[in-house]
């Protein structure tokens, strides 16, 4: 069975229940069953459903970190560079 995409909003409510989690995690490790299956409490609870395992919701945020930090880089690179990328527009693809 073919995994569902993730909606836009899945993906927003994933990085808040993240934020969330973390505002109430005191101790431990963040990879730790606790914390995240306090994500997929959260994440259910802005969602209201529950089709998504703790697995594909740890999965999809680090996919959401990676690209976020691809675009940071690109971003120091254009600030360094004057903020013009000219005719280097592959740096986003």
């Amino acid at each position: 069975m073919a995994a569902m995409p993730w909606t836009k909003e899945e993906d927003i409510a994933l990085c808040e229940s993240w934020v969330e989690a973390l505002s109430h995690h005191t101790s431990g490790r963040r990879s730790s069953g606790p914390f995240r299956r306090s994500i997929r409490q959260h994440f259910q609870a802005y969602t209201g459903h529950n089709n998504r395992t703790v697995d594909s919701l740890s999965s999809r945020f680090r996919t959401i970190r990676l690209d976020c930090e691809r675009f940071e880089t690109i971003h120091t690179i254009v600030e360094i560079e004057g903020g013009d990328l000219g005719e280097d527009e592959t740096l986003f693809k």
